[in-house]
């Protein structure tokens, strides 16, 4: 069984240390709460995740970052971290980002239940009549003064991520009341924002007892997932389509095969961007030195020696030779700005391009290949 509601600072100095060529102190540890108990959560095999202060939204797009190559979901690494918690020149403000997690197989298939409405407190003694293992597991009293409760889940599927258990017909709302009476099953790629950060009204998350978190067996797993009619939800129902249907669907490929199109011109054309006048978009400062730029690497580490990132124009490819990163422009807007393959490519079409005057090229040229 796991516990997670102990520090030991230094076993997380050291885990921390190990894994980062920038190695941190327990005073500095102590200065920043949120990449402690990032660090703290992720020795623990948990996925913690920066939320943006006072919100439960992440900071950051990481469905993609958090990936394996096969497409299977990856833990953090401790460089993440510290992209995601330190105040580094490329996002200044990141101390400010709390901590949540990452349930089901980001995280050793970890599910929470969350109780909420007015009669929370009603739902959760009924919910742990019917499961009381769930008793003796890990508690986290939320800021908003319910209860979430943690558990790992063995044999958990793939396609379970949120799934919710209304009791609105008997405890229908009130007149004031905006959230349903429900009982809540977070899974696969959903968030729940753990302590110590705080909720939106401004008080903190924290553990409610000092338990390990236990493992449910399948049998019980079942048990749960047939209450919140899992099985009935995942059931599909094969009806043969009408003709509106099938040309409504077909009409629908043949938008998306030519939006893939005009992506991959959109590719090849901020390709040709140059870096330095990204970088100087951004607000990064490079010294042109012949035919390559130098600067600092917006990576964080430390550049010992002098400026250790250089930008080739003639290839239009960045590289570090201090930490080893690089690639193209493309690549640059993500480490820059955190963004994804697509969005750094709609990033520069807008931004660098104009967007607009593009689009109409685009278009242009797809009229005259429908026109042959």
């Amino acid at each position: 069984m796991t516990n997670i509601t102990k520090l030991n600072k230094k076993s997380l100095v050291d885990f921390y240390n190990e894994q980062s060529p920038f190695p941190i102190t327990t005073e500095e540890f102590e200065k920043n709460p949120s990449l402690l108990w990032a660090t703290h959560y992720l020795y623990h095999g948990l996925c913690p995740i920066p939320l943006k202060i006072g919100e439960k939204r992440p900071a950051v797009r990481w469905s993609d970052q958090l990936k394996k190559p096969d497409g299977t979901p990856r833990l953090p690494r401790v460089p993440d971290l510290r992209h995601w918690w330190l105040d580094l020149p490329a996002h200044p403000f990141a101390s400010r980002n709390q901590v949540g997690l990452i349930c089901g197989r980001y995280s050793r298939n970890l599910i929470v239940f969350d109780f909420d409405g007015s009669k929370h407190s009603i739902l959760r003694e009924r919910f742990l009549g019917w499961y009381p293992v769930l008793r003796d597991t890990l508690w986290v009293q939320t800021g908003g003064g319910s209860i979430h409760i943690y558990c790992f889940a063995e044999g958990l599927p793939e396609d379970v991520t949120r799934l919710v258990m209304s009791f609105s017909r008997e405890f229908p709302l009130e007149q004031g009341e905006k959230k349903e009476n429900a009982i809540e099953l977070r899974g696969t790629g959903v968030i729940v924002v753990a302590p110590p950060s705080l909720h939106p009204n401004g008080n903190p998350y924290r553990f409610a007892n000092d338990r390990s978190i236990v493992s449910i067996p399948e049998p019980t797993l079942k048990g749960i997932l047939d209450r919140f009619g899992y099985a009935t939800k995942k059931r599909k129902t094969h009806t043969i389509p009408s003709p509106e249907e099938r040309f409504s669907e077909k009409l629908k490929m043949i938008r998306m095969t030519r939006a893939a199109g005009n992506f991959h011109k959109k590719v090849e054309l901020v390709l040709q961007i140059p870096i330095e006048e990204v970088a100087e978009k951004l607000g990064w400062e490079l010294t042109r030195t012949g035919k390559s730029s130098q600067g600092f690497c917006p990576s964080g580490h430390d550049s010992e020696g002098g400026r250790c990132f250089s930008v080739d124009s003639d290839s239009n490819l960045y590289h570090c030779f201090n930490c080893g990163i690089g690639g193209n422009v493309i690549q640059f807007v993500q480490l820059m700005t955190y963004r994804d393959f697509q969005g750094a490519v709609d990033w520069l079409w807008v931004e660098m391009l104009g967007g607009e005057k593009y689009d109409l090229l685009l278009n242009d040229e797809k009229e005259v290949h429908d026109g042959k």
